[in-house]
């Protein structure tokens, strides 16, 4: 397993409109994804805010949508998103 020294992590918002989240009701949702990525070098607050778009980039691509539907937001909105979620935390 290859380990990296800096890991830094992107938070997104994927629109409603994606169809890739319903609510409880059962109407399309917003949902949210993180996208983590290990470095052997620190980067800098401007590297990790310029991968940011590009990072959307590729998960749009990678879900076969608009990137103009990925909205980047803060670690503290995702969390906040994701509170009720059963998913561990690594």
């Amino acid at each position: 397993m290859i380990t990296s020294k800096y890991e830094y992590a992107w938070h997104f918002e994927i629109a409603k409109e994606a169809g890739m989240a319903h609510n409880e009701d059962g109407s399309p949702s917003d949902c949210y994804t993180r996208v983590k990525l290990g470095f052997n070098e620190p980067k800098t607050v401007e590297e990790v805010d310029g991968l940011g778009p590009k990072i959307a980039t590729l998960v749009a691509n990678q879900l076969e949508i608009p990137v103009e539907w990925i909205k980047p937001i803060t670690k503290e909105q995702y969390d906040t998103e994701n509170e009720d979620d059963e998913f561990e935390e690594e």
